[in-house]
């Protein structure tokens, strides 16, 4: 989508958003979908031990990293123009 497609797409989004159509709540806080993902990270506690030919030896151990992305309400401005955006993207490449 090219940026003049963009503007008038945002432009149409806001116009639904101030005649009421779409309530203008703030889209940060609808939720989060919260994944986590188990890592191996060098443990910085552990004692320091070296081998016979002196290299370092580390130890790992899991840690829980939190991924995901924020939600947003399918009825608010942000969301509308993301799919509007993300539906002209996609019949573009098509032709």
């Amino acid at each position: 989508m090219n940026e003049k497609k963009a503007k008038r797409l945002r432009q149409l989004v806001r116009h639904i958003m101030n005649t009421g159509a779409v309530d203008a709540q703030p889209w940060v806080t609808y939720g989060r979908e919260q994944k986590f993902v188990e890592v191996e990270v060098p443990d910085s506690k552990a004692p320091t031990v070296f081998d016979d030919q002196g290299k370092l030896i580390t130890t790992l151990r899991k840690q829980l990293v939190a991924t995901g992305s924020r939600m947003m309400d399918p009825a608010c401005g942000r969301a509308i123009y993301q799919r509007m955006k993300n539906k002209a993207d996609s019949t573009g490449k098509r032709q």
